[in-house]
């Protein structure tokens, strides 16, 4: 399932900016911050052997295509801005070494932030975060793939829509859970 997940991950993001980046005309580039609270480690194991790219690499490289795509059609830079939230310190430094590995690491610290810690606990610094690009739009993804339901309360997602009117969020959790909770 995570495969799949990752796929429309991919293809929304990859909609998101050729709509929203084509869309007016003349607009030359867009700002945007894309946010994966719960960003894991970079890459995972699938049934059967082999590894895939997990949510972080996955916001890279659709951005990236998208990007590339739409100034084949227009004048078009994407500017964005990337946060990885994860709660382990060692999937953090893991996730440090594999954007290096990638082709990324001259990015980090400049638009890709790695963070450790919880999303709750992070709510505030996420939004000064968005809050202090320039522009008045302040748009945003964030990709809150949390295991279980506990890990992302309403109070904190009615925060970022009270605080960033332009956010998106894509929300997964466990239906399992949810029965078990209702």
């Amino acid at each position: 399932h995570s495969v799949k997940k990752h796929d429309v991950l991919r293809e929304y993001l990859k909609q998101y900016i050729l709509i929203v980046g084509g869309f007016p005309i003349q607009r030359k580039n867009l700002k945007i911050t894309f946010i994966d609270a719960f960003s894991g480690g970079g890459i995972y194991e699938i049934p059967g052997g082999g590894v895939c790219h997990g949510s972080p690499l996955v916001f890279l490289t659709a951005t990236k295509e998208a990007a590339f795509r739409l100034s084949q059609e227009k004048p078009f830079e994407l500017k964005p801005n990337y946060i990885f939230l994860e709660k382990e310190k060692n999937n953090i430094s893991f996730l440090r070494s594999l954007l290096g590995q990638e082709g990324y690491g001259k990015e980090i610290d400049k638009t890709i932030f790695l963070k450790q810690g919880l999303f709750n606990q992070n709510v505030e610094y996420l939004i000064k975060h968005i809050c202090r690009r320039k522009g008045p739009a302040r748009r945003c993804i964030l990709f809150l793939d949390q295991y279980g339901y506990s890990d992302v309360p309403l109070l904190s997602i009615n925060k970022i829509f009270s605080s960033l009117p332009n956010a998106e969020i894509i929300l997964t959790f466990n239906v399992d859970f949810l029965v078990d909770y209702m």
